[in-house]
């Protein structure tokens, strides 16, 4: 919680929306902070991953692995392109898949591009994690999760 006066805003806004904002932000960092993966950032790296890499693909998702070098950490980064749908269902989409990585929970120093395809913003969490398995295993990643 921000305390009155550490709370220092813009004239005309109110007291309690810039309070809302910098909870907002404290939860966004805390919630990258206990994530599993590391994070593909730059485009760069997410389009070097996908194009030298093995690729996987199942009816929901297609994943794309390469290896990182020194790094023990998996990074991770979810694509959901316009074929999948709206904004929501996009967001539907990278949602399940999120959830699914943190059921399946790979791991192993290599960065892992996941791509929705259009029936995933339809399908249960359950079905992606299984999907994430069963193409976890052809790339020959490492899991210590699982899903029954």
């Amino acid at each position: 919680m921000v305390s009155v006066r550490a709370c220092t805003h813009a004239p005309g806004v109110s007291f309690l929306r810039a309070v809302a904002v910098k909870d907002v932000q404290s939860c966004r960092r805390s919630r990258m902070a206990n994530s599993p993966y590391a994070r593909l950032r730059p485009s760069a790296e997410i389009a070097i991953a996908m194009n030298r890499s093995r690729r996987a693909v199942g009816r929901h998702v297609v994943i794309h692995v390469k290896e990182r070098p020194s790094d023990d950490m998996c990074a991770v980064a979810v694509i959901a392109s316009r074929k999948v749908g709206n904004a929501v269902q996009r967001n539907r989409a990278k949602r399940v898949i999120r959830a699914a990585l943190h059921a399946v929970r790979l791991t192993g120093g290599k960065s892992v591009v996941v791509v929705a395809r259009p029936s995933c913003a339809r399908v249960p969490m359950i079905d992606v994690a299984r999907e994430l398995e069963r193409l976890a295993v052809e790339c020959e990643l490492t899991f210590c999760g699982s899903v029954a």
